[in-house]
C-alpha cells in the first residue's frame, strides 16, 4: 500500500512519538523503582545520575562519529544504521528493567550481605546499560532530526512533482519536537497510574510493594518498547523505499565511486575541489578554536554563566533525584507522573506567554534595541520570580516541618508553577543568543553554552553523590533499605538548588547592568554622530547660500 508523502511524513512523527515515548518511560521507572528499593537513600538515584551524564557525554559523540564513518565509507545504509540502534535501545532497556527486577528481588529477601555481588553486578547493569541504551535513543534521533529531515527536505524540493502545500524543514522539525513534548507531558502519567493500580499509592511501604514495582516497570517497558520498535522499523523501511538514498545500493555506490575518483586525484598530486574544501575547513577550526576564547571575553560569558546555574538544581519536575525524594516521602506514582505532566504545560503556558510579554500590549513594531531591551526584562522577571517560587521550599525543608504528610505536595505545587518562569528565562535566552552574537560567534557561545550547562549537571550529580555517602552511608545500610533512618542529604541540595538559582538571577542583573551601559553609550555615540553631519550639513548649506 502506497502512502501520499504526507501520511508517510505522519507515520514518521508516529514513530518518533512512539520511541520518544518510550525514552519518558525509562527515565521515569529508574528514579521510581530505586526509590521503592532504597527509600531513604539517595545514593542510587545519585550514583545513576553520575554514570547517566558520564556515558551521555562520553558516547554519544562516538556514537554519532560512528554513524557519519559507516555512511561515508558506505559499509552501511541509513535505514541499516537506524534499525540497528532500535534494536539495541530495546535489549538495553529490557537488560536494564531486568536487572533492577532482580535487584529488588534480593533486596526484598534481605540477602544483601550475603550477596552483595549480586547487588553491585545487578545495579550496575541497570544503570550502565540502560545509559547505554538512552545514548542509542539520543542518537537515532539527533540522526533523525539533523540528517533524515534535511535529506527529505531536500528530496523534496528536487522532486519535479513537488507541490506548494509540501511541508517545510521549519515544519517537521517542529512536528517532532512538538511529538517529544507531548510524550513528555503523558508517558510519566501513565506508568504511574498503571504502577499505583497494581502496587498500591505507597511505593516504599514494604519489600513485597517494591518487587511489585520493579516487575510492574519491567512489563510495561520491555513490551513498549519491544512492540513499538516494530512499527518504528516498518516506518524506516517504508521511508526508504520512499527516497532510495536512505537505503539503496545504487546510491551508496554511485557516491563511493566519487570518492575513489577523489582519492586517485590525491594520489596523483592534482588537488581537487574536495581538496581546497578540507583545507578551508582545516583553516576554519583554527578560527572556532580561537573563537572559544573570544567567548570567555566576550560580555556574553556572564550571560552563559548565570543561565548555567539554573541546571545545578533538583527542585525540578523531571530530575531523578527530586522525583526519588518525593517517592520516599509518600508521594504517589500518579502524582509523581502527573507532576512532570503539568509541569510541561505549566511551561508550555510560559512559552506561549513570552511573545506578548515582549510585546507588551503593544501593537507598534519596536525598534531593535527596544526589543532586545524588553526581551531582557522579561528574563529578568523570569529569573528573580523563579527564585522566589523556589525560595518558600527552604521553609518546608526545615526539621519540624520535612516529616510531615503534606510536605512534599506543596514542593510539587512550587516546583510546578516555577517551570512558567523557567520557561520564559529558556526562550529569552535562545532569544538572546540569536539577536545579539554574529553568525560567526553564535554557534560558539552556543555550543560553550550547552557544555557549561551539561558540566553543572555532572557537579551536582558528583555533589548528590559524595553527600549521600556522607550523610547516609553510616545511617542507612544496603542491609535494611526500609528500616533506614530519615536522610538529611536531600534538605542539603534543596538549599543548594535555591541558592544557586539565586546566585543565576544575581549574574543575569550583571550582565544586564553591562549590556545596558554598552547599549546607551552606543546610543548617545550614535546620536553625537547624528548631530556632527546634521550640523556639518546645515554650514555647508549656509556657506552654498552666502556663494
Amino acid at each position: 500500500m502506497s502512502l501520499s508523502l504526507r501520511g508517510l511524513l505522519l507515520c514518521v512523527y508516529l514513530a518518533h512519538g512512539i520511541g520518544s515515548f518510550g525514552d519518558r518511560l525509562w527515565q521515569f521507572a529508574i528514579p521510581l523503582v530505586l526509590s521503592s528499593i532504597y527509600p531513604n537513600s539517595l545514593f542510587g538515584p545519585s550514583l545513576f545520575l553520575l554514570v547517566n551524564y558520564l556515558i551521555k557525554i562520553i558516547f554519544i559523540p562516538i556514537a554519532t562519529s560512528s554513524i557519519r564513518h559507516q555512511l561515508r565509507t558506505r559499509t552501511r545504509s541509513h535505514f541499516h544504521i537506524m534499525r540497528l540502534f532500535t534494536i539495541l535501545q530495546a535489549v538495553c532497556v529490557v537488560a536494564s528493567t531486568m536487572s533492577l527486577t532482580f535487584l529488588a528481588n534480593i533486596e526484598a529477601r534481605g540477602e544483601t550481605s550475603r550477596d552483595m555481588a549480586g547487588v553491585v553486578a545487578f545495579g550496575l547493569t541497570s544503570m550502565v546499560v540502560g545509559s547505554i541504551g538512552d545514548v542509542m535513543s539520543c542518537s537515532t534521533t539527533i540522526f533523525l532530526e539533523k540528517d533524515w529531515v534535511v535529506t527529505i527536505d531536500a528530496m523534496i524540493q528536487k522532486s519535479k512533482n513537488a507541490k506548494m502545500n509540501s511541508p517545510t524543514l521549519v515544519q517537521m522539525a517542529a512536528s517532532l519536537r512538538q511529538t517529544d513534548l507531548f510524550s513528555k507531558m503523558i508517558a510519566p502519567a501513565f506508568l504511574g497510574m498503571i504502577v499505583e493500580i497494581t502496587s498500591g499509592k505507597d511505593v516504599v511501604s514494604d519489600r513485597t510493594t517494591s518487587i511489585m514495582v520493579a516487575r510492574t516497570t519491567f512489563i510495561v517497558l520491555s513490551t513498549w518498547i519491544v512492540v513499538g520498535s516494530v512499527p518504528i522499523i516498518l516506518v524506516f523501511w517504508k521511508l526508504s523505499q520512499r527516497f532510495p538514498v536512505f537505503g539503496s545500493e545504487k546510491e551508496m555506490q554511485s557516491v563511493s565511486l566519487e570518492e575513489e575518483e577523489r582519492s586517485e586525484r590525491r594520489q596523483s598530486g592534482h588537488p581537487s575541489l574536495s581538496d581546497t574544501e578540507g583545507e578551508e575547513e582545516e583553516e576554519k577550526g583554527d578560527q572556532e578554536a580561537f573563537s572559544i576564547f573570544q567567548v570567555l571575553r566576550h560580555h556574553i560569558f556572564f550571560l552563559c554563566f548565570s543561565f548555567s546555574f539554573l541546571f545545578f538544581t533538583v527542585l525540578s519536575d523531571h530530575n531523578t533525584l527530586g522525583t526519588a525524594w518525593l517517592a520516599a516521602r509518600g508521594v504517589s506514582p500518579a502524582w509523581l507522573g502527573c507532576m512532570r505532566t503539568f509541569g510541561a504545560f505549566t511551561g508550555l503556558c510560559g512559552a506561549f506567554s513570552f511573545p506578548s510579554l515582549v510585546a507588551g500590549g503593544r501593537d507598534e513594531v519596536m525598534s531593535e534595541s527596544a526589543a532586545n531591551k524588553r526581551v531582557i526584562r522579561v528574563a529578568a522577571a523570569g529569573q528573580w520570580s523563579f527564585s522566589f517560587f523556589l525560595l518558600p521550599i527552604l521553609v518546608f525543608m526545615h526539621p519540624a516541618l520535612v516529616k510531615n504528610s503534606w510536605t512534599p505536595y506543596i514542593v510539587v505545587v512550587l516546583i510546578v508553577v516555577s517551570r512558567f518562569s523557567l520557561y520564559l528565562v529558556d526562550l529569552a535566552n535562545n532569544q538572546l543568543l540569536i539577536v545579539l552574537l554574529n553568525d560567526s560567534l553564535r554557534s560558539h557561545v552556543a555550543a560553550f553554552q550547552e557544555s557549561l550547562c551539561q558540566i553543572v549537571e555532572m557537579l551536582l550529580a558528583l555533589f548528590a553523590l559524595l553527600l549521600s555517602i556522607l550523610t547516609e552511608w553510616s545511617s542507612s545500610p544496603l542491609s535494611s533499605p526500609h528500616t533506614a533512618a530519615p536522610d538529611v542529604s536531600f534538605p542539603i541540595l534543596a538549599a543548594s538548588s535555591v541558592v544557586f538559582s539565586l546566585a543565576s538571577a544575581v549574574c543575569f542583573s550583571f550582565w544586564t547592568c553591562l549590556y545596558l551601559r554598552a547599549a546607551n553609550k552606543d546610543q548617545d555615540e550614535q546620536q553625537l554622530a547624528l548631530v556632527g553631519r546634521r550640523g556639518e550639513e546645515g554650514e555647508g548649506e549656509e556657506e552654498g547660500e552666502g556663494e
